[in-house]
């Protein structure tokens, strides 16, 4: 999972609050829903920074 689009979604989904739909938010970010969805769930709202795992 690339940075940015983890950080794109993100920014656009707190941008958006009205928008729940995860395939919504996708087509606003053009990314594929399945991806949007992962990058939601791995960002670390506290730190405010990614927390995808490191590449080996």
């Amino acid at each position: 999972m690339l940075e940015s689009v983890i950080r794109r979604t993100h920014e656009y989904a707190k941008k958006h609050p009205e928008i729940t739909d995860i395939s919504k938010i996708a087509k606003g970010v053009q990314v594929k829903p399945i991806n949007a969805k992962k990058a939601l769930e791995r960002y670390d709202v506290i730190n405010g920074k990614s927390i995808a795992k490191k590449p080996r």
